[in-house]
């Protein structure tokens, strides 16, 4: 029985991802030539995170930040999602909204690109961020978990539907297009 699960659940995985390439690869494509394009001007990857999604945007960044397969110079990304002591201080000043937008006016600049990890219900903080980011002129891809007419916001720049019942299934499928971003500026960057 435990074979059977295992199956069904690798299939439901695969033919996901298999959908999102099939559907949405050209897409991704084009955002990792905004980056690399970002990266060669001096630009940096600002990745946020809604709920769950926040522990994806901190894996997303350090694979920029890291390496994938080849020893090669840090990629400038970095999480906005990992600030406990400013969501808390916000909170209590019930401005929680301002999370991300409050980092992207202090760090951000012209020629940043800005990836959101989302979905439904929506969040008000990623709304803020986003407007912050459009109105800086930084492009803006969004990683979305839900059904496309559930998209809270002005369409951005890049927009991934991840589009399944499951959210676990939608946190592995965006660490995976995340994962798959990178591959694609890494091999652009440094030939790959």
């Amino acid at each position: 029985m435990s074979q059977e699960r295992i199956t069904q659940s690798l299939q439901q995985h695969t033919a996901l991802l298999e959908t999102f390439v099939r559907d949405q690869g050209a897409e991704l494509e084009r955002l990792a030539q905004v980056l690399v394009a970002s990266f060669h001007a001096g630009g940096r990857l600002f990745v946020l995170g809604s709920g769950q999604f926040a522990a994806v945007a901190d894996l997303v960044a350090s694979l920029f930040n890291f390496r994938l397969s080849l020893e090669r110079p840090q990629l400038p990304a970095i999480s906005l999602s990992h600030d406990p002591l400013l969501a808390l201080a916000l909170a209590r000043e019930e401005q929680a909204g301002q999370y991300f937008s409050r980092q992207l006016r202090t760090l951000g600049r012209r020629g940043d690109v800005v990836l959101a990890l989302c979905g439904v219900p929506r969040d008000e903080a990623v709304e803020e961020a986003l407007a912050m980011a459009r109105q800086n002129g930084n492009p803006v891809a969004v990683f979305f978990h839900g059904r496309e007419e559930e998209y809270f916001g002005e369409r951005p720049d890049h927009f991934f539907l991840l589009e399944t019942e499951s959210l676990v299934s939608a946190l592995e499928a965006a660490l995976f297009c995340g994962r798959l971003a990178c591959e694609l500026v890494e091999a652009e960057l440094f030939g790959l």
